[in-house]
């Protein structure tokens, strides 16, 4: 099981967000993955920034949420004091301990370009996809 974070999927969407690493990634993961509830702010959010700065059109934007939607498994994670403390433990910000949490809540892998996250990560035990 793999937690994909935004930072993830981005890097699919997005040629200038693309790098080696996910391409090889996603070209042997999983057809599905699990994300923390977060994930249905944090995505569409990133997205439309980049639409709005002419990176995405209307249609690619609309493409991507319906896609990734169809193949994420939508987990909800810690209270927002927990996540918060979490946050502060790891030096995260709320989104990016939002996903650590489930990953070590699940026993899964996480797969990001976030350098915080990832390192978090790591103190923590838990494997990464370093899609950086």
């Amino acid at each position: 099981m793999i937690v994909l974070d935004a930072s993830a999927a981005i890097a699919r969407v997005l040629p200038s967000q693309k790098t080696s690493a996910a391409v090889d990634f996603f070209a042997l993961a999983p057809q599905r993955f699990i994300a923390p509830r977060i994930f249905h702010w944090e995505f569409p959010n990133t997205l439309l920034r980049f639409e709005r700065k002419g990176a995405l059109t209307l249609e690619e934007t609309d493409g991507a949420i319906a896609a990734w939607f169809s193949i994420l498994d939508i987990r909800d994670t810690l209270s927002p004091l927990s996540l918060i403390s979490l946050a502060r433990t790891e030096r995260l910000s709320p989104f990016d301990a939002a996903y650590l949490h489930l990953a070590t809540q699940v026993g899964a892998s996480i797969a990001s370009r976030d350098q915080a996250l990832l390192e978090a990560a790591h103190r923590r035990g838990v494997p990464v996809h370093d899609l950086r």
